[in-house]
């Protein structure tokens, strides 16, 4: 019975574990696109002053209707 007990805390272990890395993996990659959506952002504010936020915030918006 002992190792059946080691057992299941060994693979509930290992759930946490694969769970946090899926965790840490998914804010990575937020952080890259946030990043990433800045620094275009940034760019189309320096190319075209007059029309600055108008194309990321168009491209944001049907990003988030889409989930």
């Amino acid at each position: 019975m002992k190792h059946k007990n080691e057992l299941d805390r060994l693979i509930r272990n290992l759930y946490l574990i694969k769970n946090t890395n899926l965790n840490n993996i998914l804010e990575t990659y937020k952080l890259a696109i946030t990043r990433t959506t800045n620094f275009i952002e940034a760019l189309i504010n320096k190319i075209d002053p007059k029309n600055a936020g108008t194309v990321c915030f168009s491209a944001t918006s049907s990003l988030q209707s889409s989930k």
